[in-house]
């Protein structure tokens, strides 16, 4: 058993506190360890200029982090109102959201049978400082995956490796930084896009 064994999803697990100006730590994983420095996250969140495209994209994330195990089952009615959302918007991120959530192909991650424990949205510090989130992290008896939702951009068979492609020095970051809280397990990465269509990425050797 890993030196990591009494992790909890954070959901179910007391945090510390995020980081302010006073130096109050920022809330990471439940074991407060500080990871390598990685670079720019895949799901970091910016004070930048949202255009509606974003913004779907953070309610997409918003909704799955909502729906995916181990989150507790909610009524689609209560989502739509707990997030505040139109429900012509809402049903858009519904499809989109349903779309990964029951893709065959993605099922060993989202299938609380399958895995053995997983994390949505996972904060974590690196040794600079900066506050990172993971949109997805789930563990198998040999693997550590590292899901990353691209739901702002489209991809189909055809292009998927093209589409991963700008995303694949930031996911093998991510992956860097994960293996130090899961030694001696192989660390694996899938950029997924909101058709489903998941492309992986293998930590770098």
């Amino acid at each position: 058993m890993e030196s990591n064994s009494d992790l909890t999803p954070p959901d179910q697990a007391p945090l510390a506190a995020p980081t302010t100006a006073d130096n109050t730590p920022l809330t990471t994983l439940d074991d407060a360890r500080t990871l390598p420095e990685v670079g720019p996250a895949c799901g970091q969140r910016t004070q930048i200029i949202e255009t509606p495209a974003m913004r779907h994209g953070t309610l997409l994330h918003r909704l799955l982090e909502q729906l995916a195990p181990p989150a507790p089952a909610k009524d689609k009615t209560y989502l739509r109102q707990e997030l505040a959302i139109a429900e012509v918007t809402f049903e858009t991120l519904w499809r989109e959201a349903q779309a990964i959530l029951s893709a065959s192909h993605l099922a060993r991650f989202f299938d609380p049978a399958q895995y053995r424990r997983a994390w949505n949205e996972l904060p974590f510090l690196t040794a600079n400082g900066d506050f990172l989130r993971i949109d997805r992290l789930v563990e198998f008896e040999h693997e550590i995956w590292v899901l990353d939702y691209k739901s702002t951009e489209a991809a189909s068979e055809a292009t998927l490796a093209q589409a991963a492609k700008p995303h694949r020095a930031q996911l093998q970051n991510y992956l860097t930084a994960m293996q130090s809280l899961f030694p001696g397990k192989q660390m694996k990465g899938g950029v997924i896009f909101k058709s489903g269509l998941m492309f992986e990425i293998n930590s770098p050797k």
